[in-house]
């Protein structure tokens, strides 16, 4: 199940150096909206936003951190909208007549070199509504002939699901949307790009 769910109009909140800092949505992931009861029912697993605030040069590799938020499509006296949720939030609903229950057992941040699909970074994240990474890049996997460097970073958690009426059970990994962090290095600074 395709799952990926970016949230770019949520990006605005988190201005910490917003005039540094570039990150696109990857064509792989579909945008979450919050506009009508039916995207309440499509995004009733959550959707999440990461942003990076910062970036430091050492002398091995970059420090890049970033901010991850967790959101969820709600409906209120006929408004629609999202609002914050623990990352491992459990949450159930009806389908066929069946109350599916959904528990999420963990979630994991992983880093990619675009491009490369080399894994640079796995953390796992806790239950938090907002919650700040420190990622650590080599100065080795950053090695490209381009001056902008780009990872690409997801979220992905493991799930549980019930069937309350026939006590069916599975797990499986869904996989959340990427969202592209770009950034240039030079002698003794990391410079996030707009």
């Amino acid at each position: 199940m395709k799952k990926l769910i970016l949230f770019l109009s949520f990006i605005s909140l988190f201005s910490a150096k917003a005039d540094l800092i570039q990150t696109v949505k990857v064509s792989d992931g579909t945008l979450a909206l919050c506009q009508k009861k039916t995207d309440v029912y499509r995004g009733r697993e959550g959707a999440y936003n990461l942003k990076a605030v910062a970036g430091i040069r050492t002398s091995e590799g970059v420090i890049l951190r970033l901010r991850i938020t967790s959101l969820k499509c709600t409906q209120k006296k006929g408004k629609f909208g999202f609002k914050l949720e623990n990352l491992l939030a459990s949450s159930s609903y009806n389908s066929h007549g069946n109350e599916i229950v959904v528990d999420t057992i963990d979630a994991t941040l992983k880093g990619y070199v675009d491009g490369e699909y080399k894994l640079l970074t796995e953390k796992a994240l806790q239950d938090r509504k907002v919650q700040a990474e420190t990622v650590f890049i080599a100065n080795e996997d950053l090695v490209s002939d381009n001056s902008i460097k780009s990872v690409d970073f997801f979220v992905t958690k493991l799930k549980q699901y019930e069937n309350k009426t026939n006590g069916y059970q599975f797990k499986k990994s869904v996989n959340y949307g990427l969202f592209r962090v770009r950034f240039r290095m030079t002698n003794n600074t990391v410079e996030l790009l707009d």
